[in-house]
């Protein structure tokens, strides 16, 4: 292997170093190994191994791409299926085992499951195909079993393509996570109250969903070019764990609020007798290599609408299906400037009282009144935006002379035809009174401008500032 300058052993399938080589086959020849290697005229040379399940050809690993030869160091591992014809317990295993533990989790989203299993087909049918959308599943219960789900298909695909990290692995640098990876479960995701880093996270992770190609650095090895093709599912016991823009096109997201199984020892049966003593696997990856994923002309005409179906329909290449959950999760998520601003618009409260705002007020305002606010002006400003409050940008306000960045944060259609100048004079009532130099008087003015144009107001009340 050139770039790695690496051997590879087909019997053991695993590189070596040259000392490795010279130690093992020494005692058989008179000179180095690697020195008789690099003087035979029938070596093999190639430019580095990839993991290329898509490629995989039993006897010819190596493939030429680009006018380069490549090793493809895939070897399918894990389980053979097995069919009801050749296990008695096969309808036990998928639907006593699998099929219930799932279809517990999906007890309120049932119309979804049909969707995962469609996923988790693809995954074990074409190894090497490039999903890209990532299944989230998060429960406030824990030991839902939704670790049995993963631990099925790692036994299926078997464990040395398919692991399990965190978060914190998750963002590390060296992404070595990806290396010779079909599946990668991200487990106990939690990153509430630190927005940055779950950007981070998520950004990451709609790239690692999309693209192939990707910078990994191994133990002993330096950073190199990877070919990828992992997928990627994501649990969590905390149905907040995470938020979504509602641009987000790439998670199938389902908060799932079943409980337990009550059956006794049903998880412990499951793992013990199906997964580890049992052909469990064997007969579940037989159900999802012939089970029908559903296509677009499977579809009726009432389950089309103009041409776009209105029912869950997986497509590897495609977005994800957006659920109710998802669209839930985006009305309640956000930073703290998100969910403070979206309650107290909508409870008329200050420093919302009134439709227009100065952001800077309202940023010094929630953090002296709501302790546990810590939020920059310009995290404010970005939860302003994604709110759809209508920015008027810096205005000049006549009685002042000041040029307050304003806000219309209600009510935007019936300020648009109002001047700018005219709202900060006439519509804008500011936190403090004082520091624009305006009386109660003023305030009680504007207060009756924007009754009569705009729609009544709450009767007076002080506001703290």
């Amino acid at each position: 292997m050139k770039l790695e300058d690496i051997f590879w052993d087909k019997y053991t399938w695993t590189e070596y170093k040259e000392r490795a080589i010279n130690h093992t086959f020494q005692h058989e020849f008179k000179t180095k190994p690697s020195l008789i290697y690099s003087k035979n005229p029938d070596k093999l040379i190639v430019e580095s191994t990839q993991f290329r399940p898509e490629l995989y050809k039993p006897d010819k690993p190596i493939f030429e791409e680009d006018g380069k030869l490549y090793f493809n160091d895939y070897k399918p591992l894990g389980v053979a299926p097995l069919s009801p014809k050749d296990c008695d317990l096969y309808n036990f295993y998928v639907e006593g085992y699998f099929l219930k533990n799932l279809e517990n989790i999906f007890i309120d989203n049932e119309e979804n499951l049909p969707y995962l299993l469609d996923w988790a087909s693809t995954v074990v049918r074409y190894p090497g195909l490039k999903i890209r959308q990532i299944p989230f599943i998060c429960s406030k219960t824990k030991q839902l079993g939704k670790g049995l789900f993963f631990q099925t298909l790692q036994k299926i695909l078997h464990k040395d393509h398919v692991q399990k990290i965190g978060v914190r692995t998750a963002l590390d640098k060296g992404m070595s996570f990806l290396h010779r990876s079909i599946l990668v479960c991200i487990d106990e995701v939690y990153l509430k109250g630190d927005y940055q880093k779950m950007r981070i996270l998520m950004d990451k992770f709609k790239l690692l969903a999309t693209e192939q190609e990707h910078s990994i650095r191994t133990l002993y090895r330096d950073e190199r070019q990877v070919w990828s093709n992992c997928n990627f599912i994501m649990f969590s016991n905390y149905p907040d764990a995470i938020d979504f823009d509602e641009k987000e096109q790439r998670y199938f997201y389902i908060k799932s609020k079943a409980d337990r199984i009550k059956e006794k020892d049903f998880y412990k049966e499951y793992h013990f007798d199906g997964l580890v003593n049992g052909q469990l696997a064997e007969c579940v990856k037989h159900f999802l290599l012939n089970r029908k994923i559903l296509k677009y002309d499977d579809l009726t005409e009432d389950q089309k609408d103009q041409g776009q179906p209105i029912v869950p329909l997986f497509t590897p290449s495609g977005t994800a299906w957006l659920t109710d959950d998802f669209y839930e999760r985006v009305k309640d998520g956000g930073t703290q400037s998100h969910q403070l601003c979206r309650r107290l618009v909508s409870e008329l409260d200050n420093p919302f009282r009134y439709d227009v705002v100065s952001i800077s007020e309202v940023h010094d305002y929630l953090k002296k009144h709501h302790k546990e606010y810590n939020e920059s002006l310009n995290v404010l400003a970005e939860a302003f935006e994604d709110l759809k409050y209508r920015s008027l940008g810096r205005v000049l306000h006549s009685k002042s002379g000041k040029k307050p960045t304003l806000w219309i944060v209600r009510n935007q259609d019936e300020y648009s035809k109002i001047a700018k100048t005219s709202i900060a004079d006439h519509y804008w009532i500011p936190l403090s009174l004082e520091r624009f130099e305006m009386q109660e008087t003023d305030k009680r003015t504007n207060i009756n401008m924007i009754s009569k144009t705009i729609e009544p107001q709450p009767e007076e009340e002080e506001v703290p500032f």
